[in-house]
């Protein structure tokens, strides 16, 4: 095996084996968040390894997806207002906040940091959108 190349050394373990169909995961640090099916819509749900607790970020009625985390920082798509935005949940303060509500899509959030960056349709075409969050 060439050198640099990973093996995998420890046991694999179930995450979410809920009936309902899990999407999407990412990872920080201990958190895993992804997008669950579960409420029969799309939804946004968490778990930390540390402490093998599973618990849910976003359950709006509507639909969430595509949620990347960064930290406390949880970052994803949401179709609350009848349009495709980005929306926030800090972990630490268990506060939810919209990003982008722009009439037009937003879509494909990433976070690092505290940078949030997306794609976005308000000039007819997909453009690189990005914001700096306040803490």
């Amino acid at each position: 095996m060439p050198l640099g190349v990973p093996i995998a050394t420890g046991t694999e373990f179930a995450i979410c084996t809920n009936p309902a169909d899990q999407y999407n995961p990412a990872l920080s640090g201990e958190i895993v968040v992804w997008c669950d099916e579960r409420n029969g819509n799309l939804d946004i749900y968490g778990y930390d390894l540390t402490t093998a607790t599973e618990f849910p970020v976003c359950t709006n009625p509507a639909t969430q997806s595509l949620p990347t985390i960064s930290g406390d920082i949880v970052v994803w798509q949401d179709k609350r207002n009848d349009n495709l935005d980005i929306y926030g949940y800090d972990l630490a303060t268990a506060t939810e906040f919209s990003i982008c509500t722009d009439s037009a899509w937003q879509v494909h959030p990433a976070i690092s940091g505290d940078i949030v960056v997306w794609q976005d349709m308000r000039n007819d075409n997909l453009d690189i959108y990005g914001a700096r969050l306040e803490r």
